[in-house]
């Protein structure tokens, strides 16, 4: 109903839609993001989550993404996982799965991967 759940100090929460948020974020932090849970559910969500981050050589060779709902029956195969596609042929992205999972009582397949190539972002010293 509007209010932020307490959490650690360590962590920040920042309300609002992806594409409001995730470009302040990254202007205000520095670095390759390491670890990213992806619960966007959505194509275009999910689009503007890995498309941001990727135009900003903010992925690289070792980061883990996890999706909650990458694959599991062709209407959710049109979502996160289309979206994961797209970014890795238009930015050149390699990866590979290191987990899976499917319910068999649920059409969610959860998945994590791990970008092994991201042959457009030349790393810098300390970025």
């Amino acid at each position: 109903h509007g209010k932020l759940p307490q959490v650690p100090p360590t962590v920040r929460l920042l309300p609002g839609w992806f594409n409001e948020t995730l470009p302040h974020f990254l202007d205000e932090s520095r670095g390759p993001v390491v670890f990213a849970h992806l619960d966007a559910d959505l194509y275009e969500s999910t689009l503007v989550v890995l498309s941001t981050l990727a135009s900003r050589c903010r992925l690289c060779a070792g980061t883990v993404l996890a999706f909650d709902e990458l694959f599991g029956s062709p209407s959710l195969e049109q979502q996160e996982w289309r979206a994961l596609n797209d970014v890795s042929q238009r930015y050149g992205l390699a990866f590979s799965f290191i987990s899976y999972m499917a319910h068999a009582n649920s059409a969610f397949g959860r998945a994590a991967i791990q970008i092994t190539s991201v042959p457009h972002c030349v790393p810098r010293h300390g970025a």
